[in-house]
């Protein structure tokens, strides 16, 4: 029994004389380098090999931009906080760090599954106000401090997005984003 590999080397080579010209996307680096050997094997003639990239490089290819570490994604993203929040409504980085990882992972999920980002984090945060709005006279500084932070989540994302995609950079789910609002224009100059 041939494996998919090997199935797909001999349809490749069957249906093209220049695989030159192809590009063959994989799960992973790892299942690139198996691709090589297949090709290697089944090829009778000198040849340049087709292109071979993972998912994870196509989207970038796609999006156009890089990705970034999440350690450079926590320090951007203090810099969009601390320029957006008032200074004495400021978090320390270490309190920042803890938190910021998973409002970051959010982000994260909302791009990569395409959602309207700004219509949901409004909705989180009107619903943090309707679940304490019977508090609204006797709020404590920590209630009046989490639905200030609900409040201004919508302008971190906002603002942390258009400045990583200034800088050309993204974390995963902002590539998938962008890759596909490109997706179009990138088929187009590749026909």
């Amino acid at each position: 029994m041939q494996s998919f590999l090997t199935r797909v080397t001999i349809e490749a080579l069957e249906r093209h004389d220049d695989v030159s010209n192809l590009t063959f996307i994989l799960p992973s680096k790892r299942a690139g380098l198996f691709l090589r050997t297949e090709i290697r094997k089944h090829l009778n003639k000198t040849s340049i090999f087709p292109q071979i990239l993972s998912i994870e490089e196509f989207i970038q290819k796609i999006s156009g931009i890089d990705p970034i570490d999440s350690v450079t994604l926590t320090f951007e993203f203090y810099k969009i906080y601390k320029k957006l929040t008032q200074s004495n409504e400021q978090d320390s980085f270490e309190v920042f760090s803890k938190w910021s990882t998973l409002l970051l992972q959010d982000f994260n999920e909302i791009d990569s599954n395409l959602i309207d980002a700004n219509k949901l984090l409004k909705y989180i945060d009107e619903s943090k106000r309707i679940e304490n709005w019977n508090l609204e006279e006797n709020q404590t500084d920590l209630t009046k401090k989490y639905l200030a932070f609900f409040s201004h989540i919508e302008k971190y994302y906002t603002n942390l997005t258009a400045y990583l995609l200034n800088k050309n950079v993204g974390y995963q789910g902002l590539l998938y984003r962008r890759a596909f609002e490109n997706t179009a224009e990138y088929l187009k100059n590749s026909a």
